[in-house]
């Protein structure tokens, strides 16, 4: 028995994807620990080929001289604060997308295994119906070879036997795709589910679904809020673009030892780059025109989420006006066994037995079709919403 937060559970440890998304996590906060990171200084150490003086190469003695320059980068006008917080608004944005991807796994969990659940109810009615027309099949075949039977009525029921089997092959193969793949979605092997294992699911029902608590747009959403953290990582970009077109400004010291001005030389100093051809302009006009491109991706994101959400919530209604309906169809009074019993002793006929099957196996069928279309219109709600506000367990 595989109920869904036992499936919840092992998608979230196993499953490869959901393992991705918590790498791309990583590797966002790692881009952030480097982004904030100050340059390293350089040293640059010149020493005097050849020494007139002392008439040696390389002299690295007291009278030799050494020049050792240190300089150190200066980030000015928000040239590391905006990389930093470009880097933490890529962060959330890796989180969120993370989160929805979870999320997104978990509504088509939801799907697979309400689809089992029905496939595996549709071939059970099979299975009654299988046996019971063995029953008959057994039971008129011994009241022919006594002579009391028609052996025309054993051959149709024959054939009607058949023709059930051949039906149920095709939902079993049906049943076998979707067991594959939950399989696949859970990393398991395709042994580790029994072909007759039953799955738990269950909808609790909020009653009336005109209330729902539901948000105007399912702005909440991961998707949607990727979406924005994307949007502000593009603004924190133009500003750097910007902060990058001021001059590059470096911190330097310097020491020379038995230099030409005087001995053992000491000097501070600033070096800054002059944007006269380079003022970044080709970069900035590249940054400005991903911030719109991103601002009217997430403006359309949220009107389709929108508009998206208030289409399955009304599907929802709908799905659940026709499994009331269904409900409220005429049940069928007579059972299987109770058709057997009547078929064998001539109250029924052949043609009223196949048509008695026929209408038990449809009215059992456009059941759970309505019961399965209010299962995935919740699950569309839940999705669209971005969170689960009908339950399914």
């Amino acid at each position: 028995l595989l109920t869904i937060p036992q499936a919840e559970q092992m998608l979230a440890e196993r499953n490869p994807s959901i393992h991705t998304a918590c790498l791309e996590v990583e590797e966002a906060q790692a881009a952030l620990r480097q982004e904030r990171l100050w340059d390293n200084p350089e040293v640059s150490i010149l020493y005097n080929v050849y020494n007139p003086q002392t008439r040696r190469y390389f002299d690295a003695g007291r009278d030799g001289e050494l020049d050792i320059e240190l300089e150190q980068p200066i980030p000015i006008g928000g040239q590391r604060r905006e990389r930093i917080r470009k880097g933490k608004a890529l962060l959330s944005s890796a989180e969120h997308q993370s989160q929805w991807k979870a999320f997104a796994l978990r509504m088509e969990l939801h799907r697979v295994m309400s689809d089992i659940y029905v496939l595996q109810e549709k071939s059970a009615l099979y299975d009654s119906e299988l046996s019971s027309s063995a029953r008959i099949l057994a039971a008129l075949h011994r009241l022919a070879e006594e002579g009391n039977a028609s052996r025309m009525e054993a051959s149709r029921i024959e054939a009607l036997h058949l023709r059930l089997r051949s039906e149920q092959i095709n939902w079993q193969s049906q049943l076998a795709e979707r067991r594959k793949d939950l399989c696949v979605m859970l990393c398991l092997d395709t042994d580790s589910l029994t072909p007759n294992a039953p799955l738990a699911v269950s909808l609790v029902s909020t009653g009336d679904f005109s209330s729902l608590p539901i948000g105007e747009d399912g702005g909440g959403a991961s998707f949607l809020l990727a979406k924005h953290a994307e949007t502000l990582a593009a603004g924190h970009d133009l500003r750097l673009q910007r902060a990058n077109a001021l001059p590059a400004v470096s911190l330097k010291a310097e020491y020379d030892k038995n230099g030409n001005i005087c001995h053992n030389f000491w000097g501070v100093g600033v070096s800054l780059s002059v944007p006269i051809f380079n003022r970044n302009q080709g970069n900035i006009r590249r940054s400005a025109a991903e911030q719109e491109r991103l601002l009217t991706e997430e403006q359309a994101m949220r009107q389709a989420a929108k508009q998206e959400l208030m289409t399955a919530c009304e599907q929802l209604r709908r799905s659940q006006e026709l499994l009331d309906e269904a409900e409220k169809v005429h049940h069928i009074e007579w059972t299987l066994e109770g058709a057997e019993r009547q078929f064998l002793a001539h109250n029924l006929s052949l043609l009223e037995l196949i048509d008695f099957y026929e209408t038990f196996r449809e009215t059992r069928f456009l059941c759970l079709d309505a019961q399965l279309a209010v299962w995935q219109a919740a699950i569309n709600v839940n999705e669209k919403s971005g969170k689960v506000i009908i339950p399914i367990k």
